[in-house]
């Protein structure tokens, strides 16, 4: 989003042209930033510059113990977002996470009337709830609850977010457009033989289980959605990686990451400045009102 505000909208928020936004994990973090006007480019510092100091090297494999304290990222999520409230953010916002009942929690402002209670958190509080990554990092203790990363459930928050405005609004969806932004595709293949995965037993496909799992909710969730407003209407960006990159290996994407940005924002220049060509409408604040925030 660095690239869309600096060379798109002239330094200008990616808040004022989108409707809504949805996240999960790190991409809740990145959308609740864009939400409240951080600068793009400020974001990215916070995986670039303390990627490190929140995924530090180690040698546990969060077998017995999660492999990442996650205090440094609490408090870089506090640095970057203050003490602002979820509600604050200018576009409709919802942020999938799920809790010790193992129920989903998503976040949303006050866009609708039923909508009282999230927009009252903090927004690092939010942040924190939606990337408590199971193994790698612990849960997120809330004021209220405790709360794990929402990717369990919604890795790919694209119909969480559509259902949420069909079911607010009366919209003709043949206008809804969607930019879904993924975080670069592995090239991944199951480690046997499709005959021999078949009777395989957790051995073989306890690796495989998330990643396969993830895919196919992808899959499932465009194909959802298009059938709902178009596929035309859906602009995917999700390049293939050029190595595999683990959600906590900050050399790898540091060395990698930016490069592929370049190119994939130049491959889809066009389509991305037809998206952003016009601003948006303020949104509802049933609840938020100026006075309050």
């Amino acid at each position: 989003m660095s690239l869309v505000e600096e060379r798109i909208l002239g330094g200008s928020s990616v808040a004022d042209h989108v409707d809504m936004i949805c996240g999960t994990s790190t991409g809740g973090i990145v959308g609740i930033g864009l939400g409240l006007r951080v600068p793009a480019g400020e974001i990215d510092a916070l995986y670039m510059d303390k990627g490190n100091m929140i995924f530090p090297k180690t040698m546990r494999r969060g077998l017995l113990k999660v492999k990442h304290e996650r205090t440094v990222l609490d408090e870089e999520l506090r640095k970057v977002f203050g003490d602002r409230l979820f509600g604050e953010c200018d576009p409709r916002m919802v942020i999938p996470s799920f809790d010790h009942h193992l129920e989903p929690s998503i976040f949303k402002t006050d866009h609708h009337a039923d909508y009282k209670r999230d927009w009252k958190k903090m927004a690092w509080d939010v942040a924190a709830s939606t990337s408590a990554a199971p193994v790698y990092l612990s849960a997120h203790v809330s004021s209220d609850r405790i709360q794990w990363d929402g990717g369990l459930f919604a890795n790919h928050p694209l119909m969480n977010g559509l259902v949420d405005a069909l079911s607010c609004y009366d919209l003709d969806r043949s206008n809804v457009r969607v930019l879904s932004i993924g975080c670069g595709k592995e090239s991944r293949k199951l480690v046997e033989s499709p005959e021999v995965m078949a009777t395989a037993s957790y051995k073989d496909w306890a690796l495989e289980l998330i990643p396969t799992a993830s895919a196919l909710q992808l899959h499932d969730t465009l194909g959802q959605a298009g059938l709902l407003i178009g596929r035309h209407n859906i602009l995917r960006i999700d390049p293939p990686l050029p190595t595999n990159i683990g959600l906590d290996a900050v050399g790898p994407a540091r060395k990698h990451l930016p490069e592929l940005a370049e190119t994939v924002f130049e491959a889809n220049s066009s389509a991305l400045r037809k998206f952003f060509a016009q601003k948006v409408s303020v949104r509802e604040r049933h609840y938020s009102k100026t006075q309050d925030i």
